[in-house]
């Protein structure tokens, strides 16, 4: 560990005894972990001298960056850290005031941590905005995601300049060509072409069409959806002011216009997003630009356009389906398209098999495979052959949710989850109302044993919420909700399911996972994209879980006609 900076040890010691946490003499000395999120992203805690002490970032010098978050998440055995983030306040944890790493070190106690008490103490006030150094990671690496190809070809930069402003929308083909990316790539990856299109100018039907009633969410009352009610004051003034400019500058006939129209074809403003009538005929992209323009931050503004296929906006679903479902696929999917979820009560695989494997991992705690957090929630990322053999054998539940994504998916990976029966909104974030931050995705829960409607920690789901399209999506604050406005505003299903079944559900959705409860809960999770969306995301540096990081990687592409056991990379 290196020396400790600005004051002397002893009084360093004696001030921050009251913020410390008890010691535990079994953690080797420099062990890392992470709290206060999930088992790929959370707040850093690092064990010195017989206490876990968290890393404050209070002062505007404090050194963490992405090179830090490399060496924890490698020594948390993920491949590599891609973003960093500030966490909320904690008190009687925090110990260091940042920390500066070289990329090259192996544990994090190895790199330089700075200490100031000034900084110590701000970050053990919960009163005060979140301050406490967090990490996101991942266990993919690029070249094992599809390989993405724009003509013309178009910097980064100015890429992420034009998704996120609103005269352009991204288009890209909807099947992986392989052999086009033998041309062009280093290693024989499936490949997708994209390109941008510059909207449609408002054409003259609607020019003389106006409302008074036009949807107006961006007020005082709005606040009372959002759990962090007082760091949204600043995000809701903000876009409501834009809102007002926008329609009164040189484009605002065309604007309300054009929001007229869409309120008539079933638009309406919710406190935290839009529904939109996405996917039909009858709305222009320069509807879209609208909504865009009005409503949603850069951010939302590119992930519109990252799931257009799921939206039905390009791809299989806004084409004329020459290739159809089964019956039973086709159920799912309808299911999936109404209400973002569905439950199956027998996924017809061998759960004795799975249930050896997933727990057996978990039981062993193997460092390079297995991530916990300091509430005790724990993920393995160890290999389950049952589990890909089913995936493979089994065309049905694949099929239905490429149909769901656009027709084409990625099948990014899998991991086994264990929830203990004792949980704080502390201990494990994802406990709030909330949505995953990364758009339109689908998991598969996979129930290792029965789970408990009430005292098994179940998933809960506000049905219908997955089609929302969210104003923002840049900060944590801005994607936790109340539960009396959730309950208030949805029909809401808990997602008990005996041992062998499961769900799919869209994580786009308003959902939580249930903090009360004795019960343990034991489940294998499976993710999946549209196939082209993680390779976007990651080329414009985009700090979500796209995939979630402690996975095991598969990359399988799923078509309409199931897993086709061709990789990606």
């Amino acid at each position: 560990m290196a020396p400790l900076n600005n004051v002397s040890a002893l009084y360093l010691s004696a001030l921050l005894w009251p913020y410390l946490v008890s010691g535990d003499s079994t953690v080797p000395e420099g062990s890392v972990r992470l709290s206060g999120g999930n088992t790929d992203a959370g707040r850093v805690e690092v064990f010195h001298e017989g206490r876990w002490g968290s890393i404050c970032l209070a002062s505007n010098g404090s050194m963490w960056g992405v090179v830090e978050a490399d060496v924890v998440c490698r020594q948390l055995g993920m491949l590599r850290g891609i973003g960093t983030m500030k966490m909320a306040n904690v008190p009687r944890v925090s110990r260091f005031a940042g920390a500066t790493c070289s990329g090259s070190e192996r544990e994090l106690q190895h790199c330089v941590l700075e200490n100031s008490v000034a900084d110590v103490q701000a970050c053990g006030n919960e009163a005060l905005p979140p301050s406490t150094a967090g990490v996101r990671c991942s266990n993919f690496a690029l070249k094992d995601l599809p390989n993405i190809v724009f003509y013309p070809v178009v910097e980064k930069d100015a890429l992420q300049e034009l998704l996120r402003g609103t005269s352009h929308a991204l288009l890209c083909a909807s099947a992986p060509n392989r052999s086009q990316c033998e041309a062009i790539c280093t290693t024989d990856r499936l490949s997708f072409s994209c390109s941008l299109h510059a909207y449609e100018s408002s054409t003259s039907a609607f020019a003389e069409e106006s409302s008074s009633a036009l949807p107006r969410p961006f007020l005082q009352s709005s606040l009372g959806a959002f759990v962090f009610a007082e760091v949204m004051v600043t995000h809701v003034k903000a876009q409501r002011r834009w809102m007002n400019a926008v329609l009164d500058g040189p484009g605002g006939a065309i604007h309300r216009a054009n929001l007229a129209h869409l309120v008539r074809k079933g638009m309406h403003a919710t406190p935290v997003g839009l529904h939109l009538p996405l996917g039909t005929v009858q709305v222009t992209s320069s509807m879209i630009s609208t909504a865009k323009s009005l409503y949603l931050s850069s951010t939302s503004r590119l992930f519109l356009d990252l799931d257009a296929e799921v939206y039905g906006l390009s791809g299989w679903k806004a084409g004329d389906r020459e290739e159809t479902l089964t019956p039973a696929a086709a159920r799912i999917y309808q299911k999936m398209e109404e209400d973002g979820v569905v439950t199956m009560q027998d996924l017809g695989l061998d759960l004795s098999a799975l249930r050896a494997e997933a727990l057996g991992a978990l039981e062993a705690q193997d460092p390079y495979d297995t991530s916990t957090t300091e509430g005790g929630v724990s993920a393995t990322r160890a290999r389950l052959p049952s589990l890909e053999r089913w995936l493979l054998e089994n065309s049905t539940l694949p099929s239905a949710i490429a149909a769901y994504l656009g027709g084409h998916a990625a099948l990014h990976g899998y991991k086994a989850v264990h929830l203990p029966g004792t949980l704080t909104v502390k201990e494990y974030v994802a406990s709030m109302w909330h949505h995953d931050r990364v758009g339109r995705r689908v998991k598969l829960f996979i129930a290792l044993h029965d789970i408990d409607p009430v005292e098994g920690h179940p998933t809960q789901v506000a049905k219908g919420s997955h089609a929302l399209t969210y104003y923002w999506f840049d900060d944590m604050e801005q994607s936790r909700f109340g539960d009396d406005y959730v309950r208030s505003s949805y029909e809401v299903a808990s997602l008990a399911v005996p041992a062998g079944g499961g769900y799919l559900i869209d994580t786009n959705s308003i959902h939580n996972g249930s903090p009360e409860g004795s019960k343990e809960r034991d489940v294998v999770i499976v993710e999946f994209h549209q196939a082209a969306k993680c390779s976007l995301v990651v080329q414009l540096g985009l700090n979500v879980p796209c995939p979630t990081g402690d996975q095991r990687p598969l990359n399988w592409h799923v078509s309409l006609s199931g897993v086709d056991q061709m990789s990606f990379s």
